[in-house]
């Protein structure tokens, strides 16, 4: 049975099959240009994908492979942090380039044509680093954020960390936080009151406060222009006490149910570093846990804009997405996946203490019970994560009750020492 996926990139759509691969030899007309945009040969060189065909294909085909050896790094150096390169970084890459010349293709004797297209790639490169940067700055302007240390997030309690420096722990399991603008004051947990201006420390310039829920915890946020966010364990969420300017930013590192204040003159931005998701009064949830591989948002009701923020793009490109779709980006290939997702609640659920699964393999499963219950599971040689299970725990029960469910509708055993779990399969 072959396996279809759709892949939506920049707003275009690929539709590629799975199957057997073999590298053309068409490839061996490709120039520096073509090569460093071609997919298949970018996936192999980022991703290692069909790797084993491509790196027989250059071992029979020893003058590709040269061309190839010029090609990946260039790849590289686009793929570095910020995904622009700089001057310096373009001058030492045309410096290897020149000199990978001068020692190797000299040699062979090749052609001046050759050498013309090398120093094309080169000022090519330069060109869109510089043009790149600004056009990047003039028409995105992402912010950045840097969170606390993430030890914080090993701590017992959640905590609220003011502009001014001040930390205020936040000890329920389910905190609540309101800016409430009517008496200029925060509330949390219906039993601490702090005047806001203390937390934007008398200052005129924009500052961030800062909530940590460690891992076994939750929190809920309201913030000054009414826009409520529930903040799942082993998040962070930064938000000024009042939106100055023409957007309200906040950033995450984290999930979180977004219910955001309709505000047509005022977008609301949320940050997660890779990508930005713009609204303008809309119900999603945000998955960004920084470790993670993807980024996934579904949509409830309304309308987001997803963009990039580490791009070379010169069009600032957004992707829409409307109600009841689910955008997966993947930060290796930094590809934007679009579909169909009618089941809003698999993704809302643990709002409410559920956690559903459909078809998920049990290591997915303990991934997510791991940050619920603050514990670490410790998988033996025997267990195995070919399971797929569907279902739904109620992760208001202690975790004993969850695994004792789990074990008796699967193969699992399980063994709880302090906060260290032990998984394996059950003896036959």
């Amino acid at each position: 049975m072959s396996l279809y996926n759709i892949e939506v990139v920049d707003k275009a759509i690929y539709i590629f099959k799975q199957t057997s691969f073999s590298v053309d030899l068409k490839y061996l007309n490709y120039d520096i240009e073509e090569l460093i945009q071609d997919r298949s040969f970018i996936l192999f060189i980022k991703m290692g994908q069909n790797i084993k065909e491509w790196e027989s294909f250059l071992k029979e085909h020893h003058d590709f492979e040269e061309k190839a050896s010029l090609a990946r790094k260039i790849i590289l150096s686009l793929q570095e942090k910020e995904d622009v390169v700089s001057k310096d970084e373009a001058d030492s890459l045309w410096q290897n380039i020149d000199l990978f010349y001068s020692q190797e293709l000299q040699k062979k004797n090749k052609s001046n044509s050759f050498r013309t297209i090398l120093r094309y790639a080169a000022v090519l490169i330069l060109f869109l680093s510089i043009f790149g940067v600004g056009n990047w700055y003039f028409l995105n302007r992402k912010s950045k954020f840097h969170f606390a240390n993430s030890e914080i997030l090993n701590e017992k309690n959640a905590q609220l960390m003011l502009a001014n420096g001040e930390a205020i722990d936040l000890k329920k399991k389910e905190s609540k936080i309101t800016f409430n603008t009517a008496n200029d004051v925060i509330n949390i947990n219906s039993d601490t009151v702090i005047p806001m201006s203390k937390a934007d420390n008398g200052k005129a310039i924009l500052q961030y406060n800062e909530v940590v829920v460690p891992f076994g915890k939750k929190s809920v946020i309201e913030l000054e222009d009414g826009t409520k966010i529930w903040l799942n364990a082993g998040s962070r969420f930064a938000f000024p006490t009042h939106f100055a300017g023409n957007k309200r930013e906040v950033f995450l590192d984290g999930e979180a149910f977004f219910d955001v204040a309709h505000n047509e003159a005022k977008p609301f931005l949320v940050n997660t570093g890779e990508v930005t998701i713009k609204v303008f009064g809309t119900r999603f949830d945000l998955s960004a846990y920084k470790l993670d591989a993807d980024i996934t948002t579904v949509l409830e009701e309304g309308k987001i804009a997803i963009s990039r923020n580490n791009t070379l793009s010169l069009t600032g490109k957004e992707t829409i997405i409307t109600p009841e779709h689910k955008a997966v980006y993947n930060k290796a290939l930094k590809t934007l996946i679009v579909k169909d997702e009618p089941d809003m609640e698999f993704y809302t659920a643990w709002i409410k203490g559920w956690l559903p699964f459909s078809k998920e393999s049990l290591f997915v499963v303990f991934n997510k019970l791991q940050r619920y219950y603050n514990v670490k599971f410790i998988y033996n040689e025997s267990f195995s994560t070919d399971d797929l299970i569907t279902g739904k725990l109620d992760l208001k029960n202690s975790l004993s009750e969850v695994l004792r469910t789990l074990s008796d509708l699967t193969r699992i055993s399980y063994r709880i020492e302090n906060e260290n779990i032990y998984i394996g399969s059950k003896q036959k």
